[in-house]
């Protein structure tokens, strides 16, 4: 009986432990693509060197409190910003982009980080910057940045 309840309580511990995650207050999501070698890039263009490799910055969503306040967009000609207030009126566009209105992210681990219930395996973390650097299994050639508070 006594092995049981020490059991019991080992495992209430554990699970605590296990559920101890630390909260992030994203200030900004950057969503960036591969580039192949032989691409040259514009001089308007944002580019992200990454382990060697570099990426052209997609996008790049901006919040203020974990809720989505705004999102730019790459375009040839430059990034086209959109308000929260603009997006708003139009749903497909939320879906388009694969935007959410609230971000809620944590890191659970030294490697992981979850982001609105889904866990990714952080590649590289830069504290002094406090950015997460993140690949997501589906997409390999896109590199995601989260910058928190």
């Amino acid at each position: 009986m006594k092995k049981l309840i020490k059991l019991m309580v080992l495992f209430l511990f554990c699970t605590q432990i296990a559920n101890a995650q630390d909260k992030i207050n994203v200030l900004e999501k950057i969503k960036a693509n591969k580039i192949p070698d032989p691409y040259y890039v514009l001089e308007t263009d944002s580019i992200i060197h990454f382990k060697g490799k570099r990426y052209l910055m997609e996008f790049r969503e901006f919040f203020n409190g974990n809720q989505f306040d705004k999102i730019a967009i790459w375009k040839p000609i430059g990034y086209l910003e959109f308000s929260n207030v603009e997006i708003a009126k139009s749903k497909k566009f939320m879906q388009l982009f694969n935007t959410k209105p609230i971000i809620q992210a944590s890191i659970t681990d030294a490697y992981h980080i979850n982001i609105n219930g889904k866990i990714f395996l952080m590649i590289s973390r830069n504290v002094k910057l406090k950015e997460i650097y993140y690949f997501n299994r589906k997409f390999p050639k896109e590199l995601y940045i989260l910058k928190y508070k």
